[in-house]
């Protein structure tokens, strides 16, 4: 038997959004989804989701919490997990092109592109300020760190029991201020473990359709500066992370943001840091 793929996800219940990543997902694929709010989901979506067997759970709050819960109630012979956001969808060929990669080579903990979309056509678009694992340059560990986007990472299940999954300390929803962080914070333990990363840029991509307006980007942005200054303080020791630390600090010094914004960032550095 081939290695048994699951997709994690936790929702606070966009069910549009939702609904076309299930549609993408082929059947053989284990779902499960912790949900804030499944009363929001209406009956057609209820329907997809019992059709396709998904396991849905309900989240006690924050996306990295909630992917943990759902993991908790995958199958215990399912080998390797991918973890879109609920606006993510996948092309029609990538679970097929992701068993025979997993056929091919061993692999714990690989990264691939996440390509935003917009328009009706679904066009795919660049975004200001966001790079792809397939654009960035640089060690592996820069890379990380400019990129590391939870829907475009596939862990092996022993790995990420190994790790205790994902800092719930960290993610949108989380109960700190650091809104961001957790997929990077979760390769980099895994590169102290001795773990390998397996670059699936030629392999595989998936596709997201944003949800914020543009004019939220920029807000949204300081709330992940918060949460990645907060995640480098937490691995200021780890091997490569000194150089993009400083870079990343240094950019925040001159981005011409408030005097307020800035400490904010500095801050939560030094809470990390200190931890």
């Amino acid at each position: 038997m081939g290695p048994k793929i699951a997709v994690v996800t936790s929702t606070i219940g966009r069910a549009a959004a939702l609904r076309t990543l299930v549609e993408t997902i082929p059947p053989g694929v284990t779902i499960s989804i912790a949900w804030q709010g499944r009363d929001s989901a209406d009956a057609s979506l209820r329907a997809l989701l019992d059709q396709r067997g998904a396991s849905v759970t309900p989240s006690s709050g924050g996306v990295s919490r909630g992917r943990n819960e759902a993991f908790a109630q995958i199958e215990t012979d399912v080998s390797h997990v991918v973890f879109p956001n609920d606006d993510t969808y996948y092309p029609a060929d990538f679970f097929e092109k992701l068993q025979a990669e997993l056929e091919s080579r061993p692999t714990d903990l690989g990264l691939f592109p996440v390509l935003h979309t917009n328009g009706p056509n679904q066009e795919v678009v660049p975004r200001a300020g966001l790079s792809t694992w397939g654009d960035a340059k640089g060690s592996v560990v820069r890379r990380v760190l400019q990129t590391a986007h939870e829907p475009g990472m596939l862990a092996s299940r022993k790995l990420y029991e190994r790790l205790s999954g994902f800092n719930e300390s960290l993610g949108v929803g989380s109960a700190t201020p650091y809104q961001s962080g957790e997929g990077a914070d979760f390769v980099l333990r895994a590169i102290g473990c001795g773990v390998k990363v397996s670059d699936l840029s030629g392999v595989l991509y998936a596709l997201e359709s944003p949800q914020e307006r543009d004019q939220d980007l920029r807000r949204k942005r300081l709330r992940y500066d918060v949460g990645t200054a907060h995640m480098l303080g937490i691995h200021h020791q780890s091997s490569g992370v000194k150089r993009t630390t400083a870079r990343f600090l240094v950019a925040n010094l001159v981005r011409g943001r408030s005097l307020r914004a800035t400490l904010r960032v500095l801050s939560a550095f030094r809470a990390g840091w200190s931890r």
